[in-house]
This record gives C-alpha cells, structure tokens and sequence, in this order.
C-alpha cells in the first residue's frame, strides 16, 4: 500500500504490475498520442498561417520596393531633364552673347573698312573729276 500512496510516478509504475502497467501505457500513449498530433497539426498549421503571412509581407514590400524605386527612377528622370534643360538655356544664352558680341565686332570693322573705301574714293573723285574736265576741256 506503500506504493498507492507514493506521489512519484517513478515509485508507481514499479508498484503496478508489468501487464497493468502495459496497459496502462497503452492508453496513455494513445490519448496522449492523439493530443500531441492534434497539438503538432495546430502548430504546424499555425507555422504554415504564419509563413504565408510572412511571405505576403515579404511580397508586399518588395512591390513597394519596386514602386519606390521606380518613383525615384522617374524623379531622378525628370530632375535631370530639367537639369539638361537648364544647362542648354544657359550655354543658348551664352552663345547668344557671344553672337553678339562677335556681331558688333564684324559691324565696327565694316564701318572702318567703308569709312575708308569712302576715303579713298574722295581722294581718287577729285582726281577723277580733274581727269574728266581736262579731257572735256581739250575737245
């Protein structure tokens, strides 16, 4: 009687017969079976519902990655059109001065080159002129 009264399962399983003690294993194992493969099924499936979730997010994330991404890649775009637009306004502008400036350049020195085309024709008008009143002045 020792052994019923014993708390440690160690002390009552020695105390029970070896075919109780089968049986009662039996049982045990079997009930105990069961509720450790519905246990298992539930944390596998839990595991299961939990990766999918995770995978979902992971999926989620790269798509706003790639949309992030490509919004970044138009914004880059656009800033650098802008840039180019810009930088191609400023170097028209430059040449445009530049145009200019030659363009008064080669204006002055057609002014000086007709001033003295004009000069030169004055000197050679009054010779012309004394040329001519001699030649009318002999007929």
């Amino acid at each position: 009687m020792i052994c019923a009264l014993a708390a440690d399962k160690l002390w009552y399983a020695q105390c029970i017969s070896p075919p109780a003690r089968q049986a009662q294993a039996g049982k045990n194992n079997v009930k105990r079976g069961e509720r450790m493969s519905l246990e298992a099924i539930s944390k596998i499936r839990a595991v299961e519902e939990s990766m999918e979730r995770s995978r979902a997010d992971a999926k989620a994330q790269a798509q706003k990655l790639v949309a992030d991404a490509e919004r970044e890649g138009r914004a880059l775009l656009q800033e650098g059109k802008e840039k180019a637009a810009a930088a191609a306004a400023a170097a028209m502008k430059q040449a445009e001065g530049q145009a200019e400036e030659r363009r008064k350049e080669i204006l002055a020195q057609a002014e000086k080159d007709c001033e003295k085309l004009k000069k030169d024709a004055r000197t050679r008008m009054d010779k012309a002129a004394q040329a001519i009143l001699g030649r009318v002045v002999e007929s």
